[in-house]
């Protein structure tokens, strides 16, 4: 399971403050989400792959914070487009 040093660690954040702290926490829960939902509930998340994929959910996710969609990378709008999808077939009508 991937713990918020593993993605300090992976970011090169060495003395993170109280609100990247915060972010990135909900960020891990933002990825345990998309994985749960792209790959299903059972999804293995003591695999390196799944870590990995979790991994660059959280940073261009972290690091495409704003906004303004003008500025979002690529990668965050597929994410943002894939996070609708699921959320429409997940929630009831």
């Amino acid at each position: 399971m991937l713990k918020i040093e593993d993605v300090l660690d992976y970011l090169g954040h060495d003395y993170p403050d109280e609100n990247t702290t915060r972010i990135l926490e909900r960020l891990i829960g933002v990825s345990i989400s998309y994985m749960k939902s792209s790959v299903g509930l059972k999804c293995d998340f003591e695999d390196e792959k799944c870590i990995q994929v979790q991994l660059f959910v959280i940073a261009d996710l972290f690091d495409n914070r704003e906004y303004e969609s003008s500025k979002l990378t690529n990668t965050v709008k597929r994410l943002v487009k894939d996070f609708m999808i699921q959320l429409r077939l997940e929630c009831p009508e």
